[in-house]
């Protein structure tokens, strides 16, 4: 929890940039987040929970219908302007039981799990390949067209086996198995596979139009 001075320097900071409301969001076990828009003048309120949530009324939260209401705490050092509606500021949040952690909150679940983690020396890391995805949508097509060929073969195989060396050098390389010389080349080989989709797209092109040549009478 930040101090009242460093929680004031975040809400004039806030409002410098013209944000009017802000939402501290939970997510719920469906993977829907819940929270509620607080004006950015009760700011100092927001920051220390002072939003309520009937925890019975919602799925996985394990409350009864007699159980006190559930707070929603902010994380200040995650705090992000929509992009598309600026004067919001949208920041995740933890859901608190009189005043301590409320562990069948997602993120206070997946807090513990990387408290736990870290004891045995292992940490989390989560990205969005979206070059591999960008990979894939370029050589699907291709691949696919060239299934119905009898040449399938002579490329699904090497093409399969180099990507299999190129996943196990990856995994060496990030549990340290290997030296970072051989990551070096690693990223070389990955970085020339925008000339192999090209070759395969070429090839998959000339295949086709073979197969449009029409046979003579």
């Amino acid at each position: 929890m930040k101090n009242p001075q460093e929680i004031l320097k975040i809400k004039n900071e806030l409002k410098a940039k013209g944000v009017k409301y802000c939402v501290g969001a939970y997510v719920d076990i469906h993977g829907v987040p819940k929270g509620k828009f607080v004006p950015i003048e009760h700011f100092e309120h927001f920051a220390h929970g002072s939003e309520l949530y009937t925890g019975y009324a919602l799925d996985g939260l394990g409350q009864s219908p007699n159980d006190d209401e559930i707070a929603s705490l902010p994380d200040l050092d995650r705090i992000t302007l929509l992009p598309w509606q600026p004067e919001v500021a949208w920041m995740p949040a933890d859901n608190t039981f009189h005043g301590q952690p409320y562990e069948i909150n997602t993120r206070v679940a997946l807090k513990k799990v990387l408290a736990d983690a870290a004891t045995l020396g292992f940490g989390f890391n989560l990205g969005i390949e979206l070059v591999q995805l960008a990979i894939v949508c370029l050589t699907l097509p291709a691949l696919l067209i060239l299934s119905a060929s009898a040449r399938y073969t002579m490329v699904r195989v090497p093409a399969a086996a180099v990507c299999a060396l190129a996943s196990a050098g990856w995994i060496a390389v990030r549990t340290g198995l290997l030296p970072g010389s051989v990551a070096a080349v690693i990223d070389a080989v990955v970085g020339e596979l925008g000339w192999a989709i090209g070759a395969l797209s070429v090839a998959v092109w000339a295949l086709g139009r073979k197969r449009a040549v029409p046979a003579p009478a």
